[in-house]
């Protein structure tokens, strides 16, 4: 059921009055430094784990995690980070803003990168759309 939580467990906060990015600590150049400098970010918060990222947009964290990265992350690191924010309204998809597919024959690498934000995903995508290009 949409928007109902998970549980009732999960406390969602607003999302942050400034835009915080979440995004890796570890792929930091190229396109991954170039799209957090297009969305030019209050805070950029440095973090390992997609699903730990997606965490931090669920709880009002983030803003957004950002990851404009061809193939540094598979679908079994964001089929249940999606769920969980599909299940409270939240948005995942490649930087793009494509739905991601989940079936056996798709390609396991996510090679157009990640967005997940709890708002509207339109305005990451246009800023990200010159970076996004760059993955196909």
């Amino acid at each position: 059921m949409m928007g109902v939580g998970i549980k009732g467990d999960l406390a969602l906060d607003s999302p942050p009055k400034q835009l915080v990015i979440a995004s890796t600590r570890t792929h930091g150049t190229g396109t991954v430094a170039d799209s957090i400098h297009a969305l030019r970010p209050d805070e950029i918060l440095k973090v390992g784990g997609c699903g730990y990222k997606c965490l931090l947009v669920l709880e009002g964290k983030a803003s957004a995690y950002v990851f404009a990265h061809r193939g540094g992350t598979k679908k079994w690191d964001t089929c249940a980070p999606e769920a969980l924010l599909r299940s409270v309204g939240g948005h995942l998809s490649d930087v793009r803003g494509e739905r991601l597919l989940y079936h056996p024959t798709v390609e396991r690498g996510n090679n157009r990168g990640v967005l997940a934000t709890m708002g509207d995903a339109a305005w990451y995508v246009e800023k990200l759309a010159p970076i996004a290009c760059k993955l196909d």
